[in-house]
């Protein structure tokens, strides 16, 4: 049997145990990388990501000295080790996201181009695919030269639109004069066909098609395709649910290609 004193003893230590545990509880009691910073700090997720980026290693002797004033020279160690001002540092700052979009959900474009799409009473197509990986809009450009090669002053005509996965895109078809234009002074400024608009898209990859169809006598050649992705609207907010709908006329696609650019 144990001495009464023993017994006292014992019950005190239990006492004072159970009292420190009820005082300063495991958690609070426990710290990370520095003596003076516990896990119940609230900055303490702060401080260990900075810690662990290189972008600073405390004030010295395991201590991060969070009460401190910060001095002008450590603030210019500090901003040059984030954003790698110097050339033999690394960047910190973590920038694979903008305004909630990631890289790779952000402005993408494709190109296509020919020297001859179609000749004489022919048609030709000219396409350029996109993936939309999020919901968005498309802006489609198209242009082809358009040349009257009969060996007489006559009129004759070329028909051009712009279509997504074979869906013609309102308002971008059109018939096109096209003129005898072995003199270079007549009637120049029709011999073109150059279609533009907008198209709303889901999630999804997408093929745009320059489609030209011309009459006798008519060839179709330089041509090109562009299309662009962009997964807002111009003043920066997100588009409406629905797909595959002309959110804006064609005369409107060029202005559409925002105004990111200008800010």
């Amino acid at each position: 049997m144990l001495h009464p004193s023993q017994r006292r003893r014992r019950i005190l230590t239990a006492a004072a145990l159970v009292f420190a545990l009820a005082a300063f509880p495991l958690g609070t009691a426990a710290i990370h990388q520095f003596t003076d910073v516990p896990d119940s700090n609230i900055y303490h997720g702060d401080i260990d990501a900075l810690v662990d980026s290189g972008v600073t290693s405390g004030c010295g002797g395991g201590k991060y000295c969070p009460s401190q004033y910060v001095t002008r020279e450590q603030m210019a160690a500090f901003l040059n080790r984030l954003g790698a001002l110097a050339p033999e540092k690394t960047p910190v700052v973590n920038a694979t996201t903008v305004d909630r979009f990631n890289a790779s959900e952000l402005n993408r474009a494709n190109y296509n181009s020919t020297g001859n799409l179609a000749a004489s009473g022919g048609d030709g197509s000219l396409t350029a695919s996109i993936t939309a990986p999020y919901r968005g809009y498309l802006l489609i450009w198209g242009h082809a030269e358009l040349y009257n090669e009969s060996s007489g002053e006559s009129f004759s005509y070329a028909y051009c639109d712009l279509q997504v996965d074979n869906v013609v895109v309102p308002g971008t078809d059109m018939y096109q004069d096209v003129l005898f234009d072995n003199d270079p002074y007549i009637n120049s400024d029709e011999t073109e066909c150059s279609p533009s608009g907008g198209y709303s898209v889901c999630p999804g990859t997408y093929t745009v098609e320059l489609f030209v169809d011309v009459a006798t006598d008519v060839i179709a050649y330089d041509a090109t395709v562009m299309v662009e992705y962009v997964p807002f609207t111009a003043d920066g907010s997100l588009p409406f649910l629905f797909c595959g709908i002309i959110p804006f006329t064609p005369a409107d696609a060029p202005d559409a290609r925002p105004e990111k650019a200008a800010e």
